[in-house]
């Protein structure tokens, strides 16, 4: 599939997942308190009316539900998974992309936090158990539409590529944060905080840009 033909397939599958998730939500909560648990957790497989499979991971405490969903596929590296990604969240301004992590990714995430998983599908639903926040950081975009992106997750931050033309974002890599040099936890602090964009200067190399998608 071509990437416009990827969001397409993903977001008319949008209402339908965001519809189950809602509703997998309240019931995992109201379990909860029935249980008197402090914190619950669950993966949902959910097959759309379009036969896409999607795995929705739902955290429940008692401050409220949490909710992400992602699909699984495969690419020429292999095993991938793409989620839909809000950009400028609850405002006028908000859209949204369709964000891919890659098999690259994973492998990083399962070496730097010393899971020692064989199986990347435990990998995948491991990191988005203990990863659904995230605050996002970009570069100043160049002039081809593209700027690098740092996710800060609470286990340590994510580098991917945002192409504004397609709304498409391809996360290449993640570095926890026992692993993370002063300048990139300097610089998780800078968007937790949501500092001055002015205050930092990232070098952006062209064969990363080249090599993005």
């Amino acid at each position: 599939m071509k990437t416009e033909e990827i969001y397409q397939e993903i977001m008319r599958d949008y209402i339908s997942v965001k519809r189950k998730a809602y509703t997998e939500g309240m019931m995992l909560n109201e379990e909860r308190r029935r249980k008197k648990q402090a914190t619950s957790f669950r993966i949902v497989s959910y097959k759309t009316p379009h036969l896409n499979q999607w795995q929705i991971v739902i955290s429940a405490d008692a401050i409220g539900i949490k909710r992400g969903f992602y699909l699984k596929s495969r690419d020429s590296r292999g095993l991938c998974v793409y989620m839909i990604q809000f950009i400028n969240g609850g405002t006028h301004e908000e859209e949204k992309f369709v964000m891919k992590y890659n098999q690259h990714f994973f492998d990083r995430y399962n070496e730097r936090m010393c899971l020692g998983l064989t199986d990347t599908s435990r990998v995948i639903a491991h990191f988005f158990k203990y990863n659904l926040d995230s605050d996002m950081g970009e570069t100043e975009t160049l002039e081809n539409g593209i700027c690098a992106v740092h996710f800060v997750y609470p286990q340590g931050m994510g580098i991917a590529w945002k192409d504004a033309a397609r709304k498409t974002i391809h996360i290449k890599t993640f570095i926890s944060n026992e692993t993370m040099s002063k300048k990139l936890l300097s610089l998780a602090e800078h968007i937790k905080n949501s500092g001055d964009d002015n205050e930092f200067f990232i070098n952006i190399k062209r064969e990363n840009v080249d090599k993005a998608f």
